[in-house]
């Protein structure tokens, strides 16, 4: 990145191939990045577009003396956040029951029936969790992730992580009682 420093913002040109070159060294990784939190393609590509536009408008607000990887993960990330806020995200479905079991040969519509209801329940209260206990929760429960990498992934304190994920499942409890 070394190289880039030495680009005038001021000039509109120097601006657009600077832009051009970020956005074919980063595009992928923060398409990944949007994809593994939304978890839908689509909006991946919309929050992409959103971040690299983002970039474009404020890269002369960026400090060229941190990673600029860095800087566009943070931004990938509050995105996906501000997505995650928004009203057109309000309800995520869960890819798997929270407590997979191992099912019974023998079918029993009465028992399927609870589950589904026990599932519904818990996907709505989930649902209603504010964002950062969500955020946590989803990383470290349904994607596995382990604290050190969530650290890694979101740029949270690990301490922070940890105190969220204990929150998270107390606030969970309650709602689920």
């Amino acid at each position: 990145m070394g190289e880039l420093n030495s680009v005038n913002m001021t000039d509109s040109t120097d601006k657009l191939v600077l832009f051009e070159d970020l956005f074919t060294r980063y595009k992928p990784d923060v398409m990944a990045m949007a994809h593994f939190y939304l978890k839908d393609l689509y909006v991946a590509e919309d929050i992409t577009q959103e971040v690299f536009l983002s970039c474009y408008l404020n890269i002369e607000k960026f400090n060229w003396k941190s990673k600029f990887k860095t800087w566009i993960f943070v931004i990938t990330r509050n995105k996906c956040l501000d997505y995650y806020r928004s009203k057109y995200s309000k309800n995520i479905l869960m890819k798997e029951p929270f407590n997979e079991e191992i099912m019974d040969t023998s079918y029993n519509p009465e028992t399927k029936l609870l589950e589904v209801e026990r599932d519904q329940k818990f996907e709505h209260d989930f649902n209603k969790l504010p964002p950062k206990y969500k955020e946590v929760l989803y990383l470290y429960y349904f994607e596995g992730l382990k604290i050190r990498d969530i650290h890694n992934k979101t740029n949270i304190s690990e301490d922070t992580i940890k105190t969220r994920l204990k929150r998270g499942k107390e606030k969970l409890r309650r709602m689920l009682a």
